[in-house]
């Protein structure tokens, strides 16, 4: 749920599309990530990569390894 203030959720979904097409929410990120650079100087020869953003091994799905992790047979 929403607040008020935002209008109602197919507005909310509506500006979300625009602003998207738009390229806002890129160009947002890219401005404070330069902010962020000149304050702390960040470290661009490190870089990072969230494993969930890779396919599962052997394309199991979610619920056939939760078992596999907690002991279950």
């Amino acid at each position: 749920m929403l607040p008020k203030e935002y209008g109602s959720g197919s507005t909310c979904h509506r500006r979300f599309q625009e602003w998207n097409k738009l390229d806002i929410f890129r160009m947002t990120w890219a401005k404070l990530l330069k902010i962020y650079d000149e304050k702390l100087d960040i470290n661009w020869a490190w870089q990072s990569l969230d494993s969930i953003s890779i396919k599962s091994p052997l394309g199991w799905t979610r619920l056939e390894i939760i078992p596999q992790i907690m002991g279950a047979s």
